[in-house]
């Protein structure tokens, strides 16, 4: 049986600010496709705090990593995971023409901080967000599968 684990990221969630309903949902999903989840880990956002827990539960066929994918400073799940893995982030020129695209459509500016947004770990996929402006990212590595996943439920699930 595929095993995974599943890293919540957020200092919200550790704050108590907010429920960490992706896990849940992530859980019953994971389980209902026969894979058994062995652990779930939730860090605030801190590249240290993300890259611990990633190398803790690192041996899992699947690992994923849900929160921390948007514009902001503190959104550096990416960061850690490429950190992790020893490869470097790539910019996507056509990944931020889509996301500057859904700025357009609501008539705001895309701010420059939303360049990070199309950063790709090289050798990785992209995962589209239909409902969002964080896109999802697959990387696969010797046996181990790695999911980045944005972190509100809309886009999560």
């Amino acid at each position: 049986m595929k095993t995974a684990g599943i890293i919540s990221v957020g200092t919200e969630i550790m704050l108590g600010k907010i429920d960490d309903t992706n896990a849940t949902y992530l859980s019953k999903w994971l389980k209902d496709c026969g894979i058994k989840v062995n652990l779930r880990l939730t860090v605030e956002d801190n590249i240290h705090s993300i890259v611990s827990a990633i190398e803790h539960i690192g041996s899992l066929d699947l690992i994923i990593l849900t929160g921390g994918l948007g514009p902001t400073s503190d959104d550096i799940t990416r960061e850690a995971l490429a950190r992790f893995l020893n490869r470097r982030l790539i910019f996507h020129e056509e990944v931020y023409q889509r996301i500057a695209s859904l700025f357009v459509k609501l008539n705001k500016p895309v701010a420059s901080s939303n360049r990070k947004q199309a950063e790709l770990i090289d050798g990785g996929e992209f995962l589209i967000n239909e409902f969002g402006t964080a896109p999802g990212m697959l990387y696969e590595e010797n046996g181990r599968i790695f999911v980045l996943l944005p972190g509100p439920p809309r886009e999560n699930q």
